[in-house]
């Protein structure tokens, strides 16, 4: 159970509902894992003693609460601006003065610096994405470090958004939106030719640059091919982008697929404004991976195709 990493996943989908004002119980999101309910309510109670500032409430000895600020400094590098958090890291903006250059610094959460599990996959996420850096729209790993018992990673900082915020702002030309799959498959390529499947691609994790570059980011959940060969019995991913065997444990063995079938979907939102099945557990995906299919994208009626006279060739691909 310590080593399950769906109560990641579910402390994720509970961090992004309480960013956006929302509530959500631990039934609900344990829906279709209640075995999991009293770990998460305990991981979540943890969690709720972060603050606006990132101020953390951790317990001492004594079992008494104390707070833990993240240092205005980590190494050589001077962090100057929050720019993003999920359940299992936060993202800062800093200053490289020896380099001098801005990047990104992203922090395992103070209340996980404890956790040797925790700590080992922040690492293992490092060392993966720093061996996929030589590709353009991949973000690049710079430096790993430990300091005042804070892991961090230190990479390229996008000037930009994510794909998601751009979607909800304005649609996208069918022109843009192939010309963005297209790069994001090609460092999926990148990836997959060096054995390792992202597994959470969604428009959160492609990050859009000032000059409409995409790249892919976020490879907390990545796996090595060997990693899945060793163990392929849990779940892992955001339920609306997720592959059905990725979404069924004892389903066909993951593999890189599973990253193209997520993209895909990406696709499928670009062109008509949503995912093609609706739902928040990985129980209402399966549901409707059973006794639904996708409303194709020339039918709806708030899609890029009506555009297009060659609409159809897409369709037909």
């Amino acid at each position: 159970m310590g080593n399950d990493t769906r109560i990641d996943d579910l402390l994720d989908r509970w961090e992004e509902a309480r960013e956006k004002g929302q509530s959500i119980s631990v039934e609900a999101l344990c829906q279709d894992c209640p075995e999991l309910q009293e770990v998460l309510q305990g991981k979540i109670r943890e969690l709720a003693w972060v603050n606006a500032e990132m101020a953390t409430r951790v317990p001492t000895e004594t079992g008494e609460r104390t707070t833990v600020k993240i240092p205005k400094i980590l190494g050589r590098y001077e962090l100057e601006q929050l720019i993003g958090q999920g359940g299992f890291g936060q993202v800062w903006k800093a200053h490289d003065p020896k380099l001098e250059r801005v990047v990104a610094i992203k922090i395992l959460r103070p209340e996980r610096q404890g956790s040797v599990f925790q700590v080992a996959n922040f690492l293992a996420e490092s060392k993966k994405v720093a061996k996929l850096s030589s590709h353009p729209n991949i973000v690049s790993v710079y430096d790993v470090g430990e300091d005042k018992g804070f892991c961090f990673m230190v990479s390229e900082l996008i000037d930009g958004s994510n794909l998601a915020r751009i979607i909800k702002s304005h649609r996208i030309s069918i022109d843009e939106t192939l010309r963005i799959v297209a790069k994001v498959a090609e460092a999926l390529h990148h990836g997959h030719e060096n054995g390792i499947i992202h597994r959470d691609i969604k428009p959160h994790n492609i990050l859009m640059d000032r000059f409409r570059e995409p790249y892919v980011t976020d490879f907390g959940i990545a796996v090595t091919e060997a990693e899945i060969e060793s163990d392929s019995t849990y779940v892992a991913g955001t339920p609306a982008y997720m592959a059905p065997e990725q979404a069924e444990p004892n389903a066909s063995p993951l593999d890189r697929r599973c990253d193209i079938y997520s993209l895909g979907v990406v696709l499928y939102e670009l062109l008509v404004g949503s995912p093609p099945y609706a739902g928040h557990t990985i129980s209402d995906i399966r549901t409707a991976y059973r006794r639904t299919r996708p409303q194709p994208p020339k039918e709806c009626g708030n899609s890029n195709f009506g555009l297009f006279a060659w609409g159809d060739m897409i369709v037909s691909v």
